[in-house]
């Protein structure tokens, strides 16, 4: 009976070492698949931040075309403002100048009848 008990002992500490030694094994599988998860997320998040910075980049660049575009259109309107009162100036002219040689005529002939003797 002593023998029977003493390898019944013995077979109780190979079940146990073999159920330790499968603990062990199925945590690791346990922890690589943690570790994979987490290797997984940090490139999922690798790839957002790369996204996050190129919408960043062309937002960036938009924002600088949209205010060369300002000063573009801003230089524009003053360009044709300039224009359009150049043109009124040129219209208004011709008669401004009509107006000066209407009344330098009848000055330059009472200067003329002055200077006669």
């Amino acid at each position: 009976a002593a023998a029977a008990l003493g390898a019944a002992a013995a077979r109780a500490a190979q079940l146990a070492e073999a159920e330790q030694r499968e603990v062990e094994r199925l945590f690791a599988v346990v922890l690589e698949t943690k570790l994979r998860a987490l290797e997984l997320k940090l490139a999922h998040l690798e790839r957002f931040e790369t996204n996050a910075r190129q919408e960043q980049d062309r937002l960036q660049r938009a924002k600088l075309q949209l205010f060369a575009d300002r000063i573009a259109l801003a230089q524009h309107q003053a360009q044709a403002q300039q224009q359009q009162h150049q043109a009124q100036a040129y219209a208004l002219a011709p008669n401004a100048i009509d107006v000066r040689a209407r009344n330098a005529a009848p000055a330059a002939a009472a200067a003329a009848a002055s200077a006669a003797p």
